[in-house]
């Protein structure tokens, strides 16, 4: 409006609003982290460390249909802590040979925790001094709360979320446990915007509902103890050869729990103690001029559980047996009291893992190198155990199942050449080639349902059969312009394919059913 009128000062000065730019309401976040660590040395060049570091990261979910609704608002926090001893000792040391111990021990915990805030949580934590959210978020279903649990007619008392007996129930199915969810078909709870009690005085919008009671907002409880040890010994034998080797160790307790407050549709649950170990040897080979770097290291993988014969079904079983790929399994009535008896014990999984490297020079100014290696890595346990313990009468043919999976094995191939202009000018060059052969992935297999007389039906599972390749061409020059000021430039051009990069290929997919029960790679589609 033009002039000075009450609508333009209203206007102008936002209703008396202070404006807040992109701040969101209710969402405080806040990061703290310590470390410290003692250090002794001793000797020529021996020492110990013991450090420890913790982080704590949380925040409050900004409420969107909640937003009037604070008895069904969110937080989350995530907590780390790690404790480490290194001791590096100098066994001999001369000017032709050395011989050197690396050992390392470290135990961490990682515990993550998402749901709905307490009242007296949720009041205090609207507008933290500071924006500083420094007292823990209290959560109405955390890692301490208990409950009792009845299966087939036992009850077991001070159960918590997290325990082996809570993994037990949701293996048993809801006909036979129904302890899965802290207010089970507690439909009165259900979140609802009765009459005009919203801040429009409207009625309840199906795009946009502005909730004004009810508490179904869903719960994630997972916690992670690791055990990490390793040894390194390095040796320098004589004036040629360098041998390293060495070896590692690490165990896991992983648990998660993820279901609604009243629902347990699509409910996530597992209690997991996989390990895994490695072993190396490398010898670096000096001849002067030319350098060969070889080594071997073997990986051994162990989920240490056991998995339905067919995904997702589990208590719903109505076949006694189901062929798979021609093989004939044998399928045992439920029993919710052993709700693993028709699941298969995973297999260890094992790789060798080569690798060669060696450069020499090609002129005064110029040097040239070139390797190849083969690289695993263990599979993500989220991925593994997802979905494994929960039945399809408690799911949809959308449910993602996971199954023993094997390591993920990339094969590297690059070489490069180095040369310099001057003194003050160098350029790198090098190309390389990376063909990841066993990828997880998630696919659509066609599996004959023993809880549907034996109809084939989709299952998306997770396997090893994505494929992938990358290549590329780095460049970098590097350019010193006086004692005090100097600069580098670089730059990367890089091609990469994978099966997951074809949108037809997640449903052309012609892997063997067996694939995604043994984790044989199968070939690209």
């Amino acid at each position: 409006p033009v002039g000075s009128t009450p609508l333009k000062q209203a206007i102008s000065s936002n209703y008396g609003v202070e404006c807040q730019g992109l701040r969101l309401p209710l969402s405080a976040n806040t990061l703290l982290t310590g470390n410290a660590s003692v250090l002794w040395t001793y000797g020529s060049g021996s020492k110990v460390r013991l450090s420890g570091a913790t982080s704590t990261n949380q925040w409050r979910n900004t409420p969107t249909i909640d937003l009037y609704n604070s008895a069904n608002q969110t937080g989350s926090r995530l907590t780390q802590s790690t404790w480490t001893l290194n001791w590096n000792q100098n066994l001999t040391r001369s000017a032709e040979r050395a011989m050197a111990l690396d050992v390392y021990a470290s135990y961490q915990q990682d515990r993550g925790i998402t749901g709905v805030l307490t009242r007296e949580s949720e009041l205090n934590s609207r507008d933290p001094t500071g924006g500083f959210l420094i007292s823990p978020l209290k959560f109405l279903v955390d890692f301490n709360s208990t409950h009792d649990v009845t299966i087939a007619g036992t009850t077991y008392t001070g159960v918590k979320w997290l325990d082996d007996r809570q993994i037990s129930c949701l293996q048993a199915g809801q006909a036979a446990c129904q302890d899965l969810a802290p207010f089970l078909d507690r439909n009165d709870l259900l979140s609802a915007q009765p009459y005009r009690m919203n801040p429009y005085g409207a009625e309840q919008s199906a795009r946009l509902p502005m909730y004004t009671s009810g508490v179904d907002n869903g719960f994630t409880l997972i916690r992670e103890n690791r055990w990490q040890f390793r040894a390194n010994f390095d040796w320098q034998a004589d004036r040629y050869n360098r041998v390293k080797l060495g070896g590692e160790y690490h165990t896991f307790d992983s648990r998660r729990y993820q279901s609604g407050m009243i629902s347990a549709f699509g409910l996530n649950g597992y209690s997991e103690k996989p390990n895994r170990m490695g072993m190396y040897f490398e010898d670096r080979l000096d001849l002067g001029d030319v350098v060969l770097v070889g080594g071997v290291r073997f990986d051994r993988f162990d989920a240490k559980s056991s998995f339905p014969i067919v995904p997702g079904r589990i208590s719903s079983i109505t076949e006694s047996e189901v062929t798979l790929d021609g093989v004939t399994y044998p399928l045992a009535p439920f029993d919710p009291l052993n709700p693993t008896a028709n699941f298969v014990a995973a297999p260890a999984h094992t790789s060798w893992s080569p690798s060669v490297q060696v450069s020499f020079p090609v002129t005064e100014h110029s040097n040239f190198r070139l390797s190849y290696a083969h690289q695993v890595q263990a599979p993500d346990f989220d991925l593994m155990y997802r979905g494994k313990n929960t039945d399809l009468s408690q799911s949809n043919r959308n449910q993602s199942f996971g199954r023993d999976l094997d390591f993920a094995k990339t094969i590297i191939f690059e070489f490069g050449i180095r040369h310099a202009f001057n003194q003050d000018m160098v350029l790198d060059v090098s190309a390389y080639n990376k063909d990841k052969v066993a990828d997880v992935s998630g696919r659509l297999f066609r599996l004959p349902d023993p809880g549907n007389s034996g109809t084939l039906s989709d299952w998306r599972v997770f396997n090893n059969a994505d494929f992938g390749n990358v290549r590329g061409l780095d460049f970098k020059l590097d350019r010193r312009f006086s004692n005090i000021f100097s600069g580098s430039a670089a730059y990367t051009f890089q091609i990469a394919k994978s099966t997951g990069s074809d949108p037809f290929a997640y449903f052309r997919t012609t892997a063997r059913v067996i694939s995604s029960l043994t984790n044989e790679t199968a070939p690209p589609p």
